[in-house]
């Protein structure tokens, strides 16, 4: 399948392992001189919520999840440099069988770790998971 889109292509073959390195970044307005620049978001004290779904719609049921924080979990993952907005997302072998060879979306959610309230939505933090015959 062909994607005609700028979207994020993460590709595993099943029953393999893999880590994946992410930078969350926002883009600020400067109004001064009318720009926009990208910083990265201060991930310090957040949970960052990972969905693979069929499609990236909240009513859908996630067929994996990981919940990322600052605490090393080789089974979910860490924030790896909170200030600069990097994370790393861990797929184990476990995770790569779960799912039949094709394209998932891969939703990333910030969550407030304290209240659970999303700080951001579904709507387009979202990527391409396509997983490959091994």
């Amino acid at each position: 399948m062909v994607c005609n889109s700028d979207r994020l292509v993460l590709e595993i073959n099943q029953g393999c392992p893999r880590g994946f390195g992410f930078t969350i970044n926002q883009k600020v307005y400067n109004q001064e001189d009318d720009t926009y620049t990208k910083e990265p978001v201060d991930l310090t004290g957040l949970t960052i919520n990972v969905q693979i779904k069929r499609a990236p719609y909240v009513t859908l049921p996630a067929l994996i999840e990981k919940n990322i924080t600052e605490v090393k979990d080789l089974t979910q993952g860490v924030i790896t440099e909170p200030t600069n907005g990097k994370f790393t997302l861990q797929i184990t072998e476990d995770d790569s069988v779960k799912l039949n060879p094709g394209e998932y979306a891969l939703v990333i959610n910030m969550v407030d770790k304290d209240t659970l309230t999303h700080l951001s939505s579904d709507g387009n933090n979202y990527a391409i998971y396509r997983v490959c015959y091994q």
